[in-house]
């Protein structure tokens, strides 16, 4: 007598398969859509020069004399590391990058971007004066 061998289907591995199919079609598009870029990257440090997670950090374009351009704003907060990243279109602009914490004074710096390029800052924050 024969035994019958019955087949399982396995959905999970047919389901990983799929994505991992379909995933990389849709980063390749949306790499295609945005255009250059350049990056404004940092990292946010504490006395006595500890990475500082956490942190609020913003950027606004700050838009020239006389253009009727409104400033945008991105908001990130540190990671674990202290780091931070923005991207922002690769043409000639200005933007004011800014952090804060609660119990430290904050800090600002200017910042110009040329073309597809990356700048890195770096901030230490210390504690408010009481």
């Amino acid at each position: 007598m024969k035994k019958k061998t019955t087949r399982k289907r396995r959905i999970g591995s047919s389901a990983t398969l799929l994505l991992a199919l379909v995933l990389p079609l849709f980063a390749a598009h949306k790499n295609k859509t945005v255009g250059p870029q350049a990056e404004i990257a940092g990292t946010v440090f504490r006395d006595p020069g500890f990475a500082f997670p956490g942190v609020e950090v913003t950027l606004v374009s700050v838009p020239d004399p006389g253009s009727n351009a409104k400033p945008s704003k991105q908001k990130a907060v540190s990671s674990p590391r202290g780091e931070f990243l923005f991207r922002v279109p690769a043409v000639e602009s200005h933007f004011r990058v800014s952090v804060a914490a609660r119990g430290y004074a904050p800090r600002q710096k200017d910042v110009e971007i040329r073309g597809d390029e990356r700048v890195d800052l770096s901030f230490l924050l210390e504690p408010k004066s009481k």
